[in-house]
């Protein structure tokens, strides 16, 4: 036979049939299971996790029984602030300090809140006269109880907002009545610089005088708690219900562009409802004369 020919038969050979071959037809088993032990199981026939949600604060998610952590993607648009809370949640499970989210966005809706929890009717006569006698601006004169609404509520923190953050407490439990059916000190239609002015009665006459209140709206520091502590006093005396949220952002913004719109918003109010007292006393007058 020729090269030629030899070459043909050659190539002709290697040409696969179209029978199937009977090894390659048989399944072929992966490698991990040729190694595995009889009482093992080997990572193809392992069950596939479960589908459970990631955790809201440091991504992770249960696997059986194992928690993987989920680290921020490249991709993601806010790579910075998502590093930053994967290593404080890290940080916080190695220390056992894992807390439920903050559900309040302001401290407006947070005073809210506390007012309506002061306002229920479980909430015990004891407690609620225990948070009256609170001194504002001694940590060692609180009550168990406030560190019970502490807890609650999310004030726990650093030493500069916990304090501040302790401040209208004993206010609204001052405001609040021990028994009744409008319990609550917080009402959201009522303005807290009107209720300044008015009171619970209204009229011509200021119920908290322009005097103290340009000493409020000047003071800070320990003379503006002082301040504050009297304020909540009196109002808690006339039993004035007002919009405690806004008080709320009154009394924790102690300095800055915030304090200020918050003072102003008080003085607004205030001076609004002594323009609209005087233009209602001179109506009256002339209608009076007539």
């Amino acid at each position: 036979m020729s090269a030629r020919g030899r070459t043909a038969s050659t190539r002709s050979s290697r040409v696969p049939s179209s029978a199937p071959c009977r090894q390659s037809s048989r399944p072929q088993k992966p490698i991990a299971a040729l190694f595995a032990t009889p009482g093992s199981v080997s990572s193809s026939t392992r069950r596939p996790p479960s589908s459970a949600p990631p955790c809201w604060r440091c991504r992770t998610t249960r696997r059986d029984s194992i928690v993987r952590e989920r680290r921020p993607s490249a991709d993601s648009s806010s790579d910075c602030a998502g590093l930053t809370e994967f290593r404080r949640c890290t940080t916080m499970k190695r220390t056992g300090n894992m807390t439920q989210p903050d559900q309040y966005a302001t401290d407006s809706e947070r005073a809210s809140a506390i007012a309506r929890y002061l306002a229920a009717e479980h909430f015990p006569r004891g407690d609620l006269a225990a948070l009256r006698r609170m001194a504002p601006g001694a940590p060692e004169a609180r009550a168990p109880a406030f560190y019970r609404i502490a807890a609650q509520f999310g004030l726990f923190g650093p030493p500069a907002p916990a304090a501040a953050g302790a401040r209208p407490v004993p206010g609204l439990a001052l405001r609040t009545r021990p028994a009744g059916s409008d319990r609550s000190a917080h009402e959201p239609r009522v303005a807290g610089g009107r209720a300044l002015y008015r009171g619970d009665r209204g009229g011509e006459r200021a119920f908290y005088s322009a005097d103290r209140l340009d000493r409020l709206l000047a003071a800070r520091g320990d003379a503006f708690e002082s301040l504050v502590a009297r304020l909540c006093r009196t109002l808690g005396r006339a039993g004035v219900s007002f919009d405690w949220g806004e008080m709320a952002t009154f009394i924790l913004a102690s300095d800055g562009p915030r304090a200020d719109i918050a003072r102003g918003r008080i003085a607004a109010r205030y001076y609004g409802a002594e323009v609209n007292a005087a233009a209602q006393a001179s109506s009256e007058e002339k209608e009076t004369a007539a």
